[in-house]
């Protein structure tokens, strides 16, 4: 199915790049840029669809080292490649996506060697016998996966939009915008670290039908996430400036940024809860709520910035 989605975005990516690109308010150098940068990464699509799968895969058999070091090997590979085509070879935006492409196609390609290896230790029946069977049971998997493709899209969106958005005030804006994202990536990166390890103790407990094991995964979980969170939140606080001048050395985008960064340190609190009851609902699963609690963030954005 994740490859059968890239197959369709890679067929029609080129008018569907057109398409999005008309609704922004950016300058046309921002536009061409941003539509560069698209034509190209838009060609990880199968890999980072895939990875998506095997993240889920390693994670429900309760392995969190194999999808670890699939982040890991993914993003060194991007930050390597970054150098030797940006800065080495002097590429540019098209050098930046190009490492992007190689870097999903590296944690695949790793991913896809961690799921063998458990597969043949594991002694598990073939992957043809088993796509057999889950044919048969289609139409469930079918909805359940339409309510994370909703949830997904509606927070991606929200994302999409506000980026567009900045981009109507100007290059500095949009391109500050940018670089207090990376911020808000790095927490989301180590909230998401706690929904999997939720994800997994939770299914485990309802499976076993033990309340004890569902409180404790719940309680510990909560706990530790919103400790991380805190700490990051003051690390941000007190590097902020310093961090902002390490990921750009454009003084109108390091000023535009250090603007809006106490806002950002502001909001980081409420979604180390967030991304946890997310993860609670998914096992249930009441994917349902989590479509139609991520569809709030996109209708405000919409009713107040439109």
């Amino acid at each position: 199915m994740a490859f059968g989605f890239a197959l369709v975005f890679l067929l029609f990516h080129s008018p569907l790049s057109t398409f999005v690109f008309s609704f922004s308010d950016a300058s046309e150098q921002v536009k061409f840029y941003g539509e560069q940068y698209f034509a190209i990464r838009a060609w990880s699509a199968p890999a980072a669809l895939a990875n998506f799968v095997l993240l889920g895969w390693l994670l429900a058999t309760q392995n969190a080292k194999a999808p670890m070091w699939m982040v890991i090997i993914s993003n060194v590979t991007n930050i390597v490649l970054d150098v030797i085509f940006v800065l080495g070879l002097g590429w540019k935006v098209e050098g930046a996506a190009l490492a992007s492409v190689l870097a999903d196609y590296s944690g695949f390609a790793f991913g896809l060697w961690c799921v063998w290896r458990t597969w043949q230790r594991s002694a598990l029946p073939s992957p043809i016998s088993l796509l057999s069977k889950a044919t048969q049971d289609l139409s469930r998997f079918v909805k359940l996966n339409r309510d994370i493709f909703l949830r997904s899209l509606c927070l991606q969106a929200t994302f999409s939009f506000m980026t567009f958005q900045g981009a109507s005030f100007g290059d500095e804006v949009v391109a500050a915008n940018a670089v207090l994202m990376s911020f808000l990536m790095m927490i989301s990166y180590g909230m998401d670290g706690f929904a999997y390890a939720m994800e997994a103790m939770v299914g485990k407990a309802i499976g076993a039908k033990s309340r004890a094991q569902l409180t404790q995964s719940l309680i510990g979980t909560f706990f530790w996430s919103l400790v991380i969170c805190l700490a990051l939140t003051l690390i941000f606080w007190a590097t902020g400036s310093h961090l902002i001048q390490l990921i750009t050395d454009i003084p109108a985008v390091q000023a535009e940024a250090l603007i809006y960064l106490p806002c950002l340190l502001r909001c980081h609190l409420p979604p180390c809860g967030v991304f946890s009851l997310m993860a609670f609902l998914l096992v249930q699963p009441k994917v349902k709520r989590c479509a139609i609690a991520c569809s709030l963030p996109l209708a405000v954005s919409l009713r107040f910035f439109t």
